[in-house]
């Protein structure tokens, strides 16, 4: 940096100065005109100078902008040169000047000169504006305490000049020792020029020492002699000895994971949380920096620490856990671990599995989900309560109140745990009809049934065709249902009509030959009333079809010496089908299915399509891929879209758990969930009902009113209507009722089979029938539905003879995968005669499971001694097997005391390790993409193997998995069941 030096006028020593200003005044007057009377400086800012500092010199008569040879002066010997003018110089108007005061010594004090050259030849001198100088070393004038607790106390420093912080050259000392690693952020925790904050460590044998503060000027680098290291020390200050880390309590104990706050008291924490340092850690698993914390509503002080309890403790599936926080012991200047005096106890948080997306103000909904308990708690929709009508751990049932507005919906238990938000649409009351159980028909609202009724509720002269178990026409909602047969004469022992069936006046019992009397069982009546039940009666439902009419036609034989539930012949379903085509029926609805397939199926499908009767058929409930696993009679129409096949949505829209899916064969879903439907005799009166038995009824009403709508439509052009009206989601056609109000006529073209014979087979193949005991609903205007139960249609029995377990209803959602395993030896009961589908599964035990399924019952003698905890006991040529293979390689954060991984073979296992292993067993490799679980972090481990599982549909949960949640004896029969069924 240049010097300030004097202009040639200035350069000599004072006596000759002196000297000329003694000549004559002439000279004076010739080479310094005085300026005028009002020019001059006035006053200087500031006046106490020091390098760095910018002044202002106030006055007049400077000129609007200096010329060459203007300068500014602290002294003779330091002025401005041409050179370096524009550097020091800032700005120059007429009355004020700025510059900057040099990195060099000037004198102690002072006045300032300025010199105004004139392009004339005469220059200007003006003096004025006295001022001090220092070299503005650092001073330290306040101090937040001189007692210093080290590793704890956030020691405050004010003053000036501390000038900017410099890695590597600014530091603070204790007595002669400095910072070795002094950072911004960690021992100093901030530095400015007039402030600094700083941590400081302990240093052994210190107790009374003098800070010093160190502080750097890089401008003074650059002057020769000159050091930039300036230095302040201030005396009196004592170390004060901090308390050993520890934790004396831990509240609260019993810890719900992602919701509650644990609080830590103690003493020696530090005064905050220092990530890569501090850390906070359940058993062996730490929360992480970059996941956890944020997210944890930290608070960390000296005495107290609180946090969230991170979402993955459900994952871990441990009934208790160790708290400990990994904290700075400023005696060692190293991180040790602290552990609480109490161990913490996992409860398991309410989790949310199915809500309708879409409420009407006044109706009746449900929650599905886990571990609500048995305590009535709140069911909050868009902020507000609603009215509970019950309440167990797995179901709750609510009214939506007429002031609910659209907006977030949650569970709250009664301990105040929380579900997850799910967003719902509130729609205005509407009563689709004035009926008991109105509010409870929420698929009317998903399915835009009003919007559809304000054209027609149905033709009379329209009929579906019932092909199932009888319908109980006594019964209040279906009387005066009945198709007709006009041109039969009732109980004259004729066939007055000469269509081969003698008083088939109102159906037909195909099992005994002769005309109806009554139902075998409840399932015709139920198929029915979802069909045709009349509405605006003010009792029970309505159907979604009241204005049509029901062909009764009974093939189901009851239970006999050969099957020990009720069953069907295909000879008896063919008849049927033949009857209703030849009889008038416009629809057909057949809600059963069998395990096998039939090309006599496919030929009467095609005698009903040639003739122009639309065909609805039910997909079945075992949980099935149709594309890999066919079955009868959906899949019968050998592709030649004879029929329409259909499974089974619930109302979130998401395909039921128990429904069989497959586009080989399922061509749209309609709901099949928590449906209203009449019952007979014993089963009760009305009752909730689930299952595709009901969905393809629901389709079967949809094309009764499209039919009455447009009766010259045929068979082609309803179909195609159906379908090309459907809401689309997730790639599945869903049931839109509304939408078909307005839909103009489809292009199809109809080509009949001319082949089809419609020949009736004498064939003794059977379709057994699976009844359920859906819930009864109760007959009082308060309406309390019990949590309901499958009615999954009729279905074909095991080849090889059931295995009965008590504890295993058919009404169970495991019932088949348990009672096809057992039978194939795959899994036992215990002594007892139980199956216990409810009791967790240990590790050790799912894997023998696993491997005997498959045939392989490794030696003892050759696999043993594979993990720390697993040597010869009974469990341990599976355990071995399976790590050898590749399967299972143990817990990488438990490990025993030479670092080898641990099995763990008592523990229970969870549901993503489940998957794990199974997959792995079975050597499917791992679907790319994102799954629908939002408890299922995107980097987890896992994410891969549950995206793969819901891709194979081996999973029941929909939105939230509890990925560690423990996995049960049916859930893993399941597991085993399903994967069996998509390899095959």
């Amino acid at each position: 940096m240049d010097a300030l030096l004097l202009p040639t006028f200035l350069a000599m020593s004072r006596s000759t100065l002196l000297l000329r200003l003694l000549a004559p005044v002439f000279f004076l007057v010739c080479f310094l005109m005085p300026a005028a009377q009002a020019a001059g400086i006035d006053s200087i800012s500031p006046s106490r100078l020091s390098p760095g500092v910018l002044m202002d010199i106030y006055g007049s008569g400077f000129g609007a902008a200096p010329f060459a040879g203007s300068q500014v002066c602290f002294s003779p010997q330091h002025c401005t040169t041409q050179s370096n003018f524009s550097t020091f110089v800032r700005s120059w108007s007429d009355t004020t000047i700025r510059i900057l005061v040099p990195y060099q010594q000037l004198p102690d004090s002072g006045t300032i000169s300025v010199v105004v050259a004139n392009p004339g030849g005469t220059n200007s001198l003006f003096q004025g504006g006295s001022y001090t100088f220092s070299m503005g070393a650092p001073e330290v004038t306040q101090t937040s305490s001189h007692i210093v607790v080290p590793g704890v106390t956030e020691l405050f420093l004010g003053g000036k000049h501390f000038g900017t912080f410099e890695e590597g050259k600014s530091t603070i000392c204790v007595n002669d020792s400095c910072l070795s690693d002094p950072k911004i952020g960690v021992n100093i925790l901030s530095w400015s020029d007039t402030a600094i904050s700083v941590r400081l460590p302990y240093l052994p044998g210190v107790t009374d020492f003098t800070l010093r503060v160190v502080a750097y000027d890089p401008l003074l680098s650059n002057i020769s002699g000159a050091s930039p290291l300036r230095v302040a020390d201030v005396p009196n200050f004592t170390y004060q000895l901090p308390p050993a880390p520890s934790i004396s309590a831990i509240s609260p104990t019993d810890v719900y994971p992602g919701q509650t706050t644990i609080t830590l008291t103690g003493e020696g924490f530090g005064t905050g949380y220092t990530a890569g340092k501090n850390q906070i850690c359940f058993g062996e698993r730490c929360m992480s920096d970059t996941n956890d914390i944020p997210a944890a509503n930290l608070e960390w002080t000296e005495n107290r620490i609180s946090f969230r309890a991170p979402l993955w403790l459900m994952v871990e599936n441990q009934p208790i856990g160790t708290v400990s926080i990994r904290v700075l012991d400023p005696l060692t200047s190293t991180y040790d671990f602290v552990t609480a005096p109490s161990q913490v106890v996992l409860r398991p948080v309410p989790v949310l599995v199915e809500l309708a997306p879409i409420m009407d103000m006044g109706g009746v909904y449900f929650v599905r989900g886990k571990h609500f308990g048995t305590t009535v708690g709140t069911v909050l929709v868009g902020g507000t309560s609603q009215p509970i009508i019950a309440w167990t751990d797995t179901l709750v049932t609510f009214y939506v109140s007429t002031t609910a507005a659209s907006g977030k919906t949650q569970l709250i238990t009664s301990s105040g745990m929380k579900t997850q938000e799910v967003p719902v649409t509130i729609t205005p009351n509407v009563l689709y009809s004035l009926d008991e159980f109105t509010k409870l028909m929420w698929y009317f609202g998903s399915l835009d049934v009003s919007a559809f009724w304000k054209k027609t509720m149905g033709n009379p002269d329209v009929v579906v065709a019932v092909v199932d178990s009888g319908v109980d026409f006594s019964h209040d909602d279906l009387m005066g249902k009945s198709w007709v047969n006009a041109k039969e004469i009732p109980n004259n022992g004729k066939d007055d009509d000469n269509n081969g069936y003698v008083d088939d006046a109102y159906g037909w019992d195909f099992v005994a030959q002769k005309p109806i009397t009554k139902p075998v069982n409840a399932h015709g009546t139920m198929v029915a009333s979802v069909i045709a039940a009349d509405a605006n009666n003010y009792k029970g439902l309505a159907g979604i079809a009241p204005g049509v009419r029901i062909m009764n036609l009974q093939v189901t034989s009851p239970a006999d010496a050969s099957f020990s539930e009720d069953y069907i012949k295909l000879s008896h379903a063919q008849q049927a089908i033949r009857y209703a085509v030849d009889n008038g029926a416009s629809i057909i609805n057949l809600s059963f299915a069998s395990d096998s397939t039939d090309a006599l199926y496919t030929d009467m499908l095609a005698y009903a399509y040639a003739r122009n009767v639309l065909v609805i058929i039910a997909a079945g409930n075992d949980g099935k891929n149709l594309n890999t696993t066919k079955v009868s009679p959906i899949c019968d129409d050998a592709d030649k879209a004879y029929a329409l096949g259909v499974a089974s949505i619930g109302a979130t829209g998401n395909v039921s758990t128990f429904s069989n899916t497959g586009s080989d064969c399922v061509d749209l879903y309609a709901p099949g969930e928590q449906l209203v439907v009449a019952g007979t005799g014993t089963s009760g009166k009305y009752l909730l009902a689930e299952g595709t038995s009901f969905a393809a009824p629901l389709v079967a009403g949809t094309a009764a009113l499209l039919k009455s709508l447009h009766p010259d439509w045929n068979v082609a052009e309803l179909r195609s209507a159906i379908l090309e009206n459907t809401l689309v989601r997730s790639g599945l056609r869903q049931l839109q009722v509304g939408r078909l109000a307005t839909a103009v006529k489809p292009t199809s073209t109809f080509t009949p089979d001319q082949n089809a014979s419609g020949v009736i087979t004498n064939t003794d193949q059977v379709f057994t029938s699976d009844p359920v005991a859906p819930a009864p609903m109760p007959e009082t205007n308060v309406v309390q539905p019990e949590p309901t139960v499958q009615s999954p249609g009729l279905e074909s029995p095991n080849t090889s003879p059931a295995k009965v377990f008590p504890d295993v209803p058919k009404t169970s959602l495991f019932y088949i995968p348990i009672t096809e395993l057992a039978a194939s030896g795959v899994i036992q009961g215990y002594s007892d005669g139980t199956y216990r589908p409810y009791s967790a599964v240990n590790r050790a035990e799912f894997l023998k499971i696993l491997l005997e399924g498959k045939g392989i019952s490794p030696k003892a003698s050759e696999y043993k001694d594979c993990f720390p905890d697993v040597g010869e006991q009974w469990f341990a040529p599976y355990v071995c097997y399976a790590k050898e293979a590749g399967i299972v390689e143990g817990y990488p954060g438990s490990l025993d005391a030479t670092g080898q991984r641990l099995f763990r073979p008592d523990q229970t296992i969870n549901k993503v390790e489940a998957l794990k292993i199974i997959l792995t067993f079975n050597d499917i490799p791992l679907a790319q993409g994102r799954n629908s679980y939002n408890d299922v972090p995107e980097d987890a481990w896992y994410y891969s193997f549950v995206t793969t599982a819901e891709k194979l549909a081996l999973l029941e949960e929909r939105f939230v998995l509890a990925p560690g949640d423990a996995v049960n004896r049916g859930s893993m029969a399941q597991m085993i069941y399903r994967i069996g069924v998509t390899a095959r």
